[in-house]
């Protein structure tokens, strides 16, 4: 059975998508050519511009995807402070979960970082569009099981979250310099991984107390 044409077109459009994120996230803005995009994602320059019209509305589409994953994670600490149990508990596993969620989504979050630290343009405007809606919903659910200013708690998630997003988004090298006196080979498993989740949770109870 022939597949359904609106699942090509998304198939299609997933790959751009993903070959952009990365090429964007490795390269800049700049860096990264439509040509190199098309070629990554095994399609043709014309195929780019029937879906996205342009590099910018191309790179803009990757910005959209990336902050939706903000929007994701707040969801996922409603719901866990919605279900109740220990605050300190449901904080800690909050951070987990944001780290992994992260990892899961690193090209996305490498894009961000660059994004905000080199397009000025754009970076007031999607801050208020993606991030103060993400950083208030955060610490409006924590606000009441912690019995703290909703914003003394948007505060300390903004530094949270760019711990978070700076660990998850390390690769090898980089984690060596921060953990392990500058050998990589000490910080290729998952072992490192789960450290770093477990000290982000309890830097996090910390701050938020």
């Amino acid at each position: 059975m022939a597949r359904p044409v609106n699942a090509n077109a998304d198939e299609t459009r997933g790959r751009i998508l993903q070959a952009a994120l990365e090429l964007f996230a490795r390269h800049g803005y700049e860096g990264a050519s439509v040509r190199q995009i098309a070629a990554a994602a095994g399609v043709s320059l014309g195929m780019i511009r029937h879906y996205y019209g342009s590099k910018d509305g191309l790179y803009d589409a990757c910005l959209d995807g990336a902050y939706a994953i903000y929007g994701e994670l707040g969801a996922k600490v409603r719901d866990s402070v919605g279900a109740g149990g220990d605050p300190a508990e449901t904080l800690a596993d909050a951070v987990r979960e944001g780290f992994r969620h992260a990892r899961r989504h690193v090209w996305a979050c490498r894009l961000l970082l660059w994004d905000m630290m080199h397009r000025e343009r754009w970076r007031h405007e999607r801050n208020d569009e993606h991030m103060v809606p993400f950083i208030l919903e955060v610490a409006r659910t924590l606000a009441g099981p912690l019995n703290r200013p909703v914003g003394d708690i948007a505060l300390v998630t903004r530094s949270v979250v760019c711990l978070v997003v700076r660990y998850a988004t390390a690769d090898a090298d980089e984690l060596a310099l921060l953990l392990a006196d500058g050998d990589p080979r000490a910080v290729g498993d998952e072992r490192t991984f789960e450290q770093v989740e477990e000290h982000l949770a309890r830097l996090a109870l910390t701050l938020y107390r």
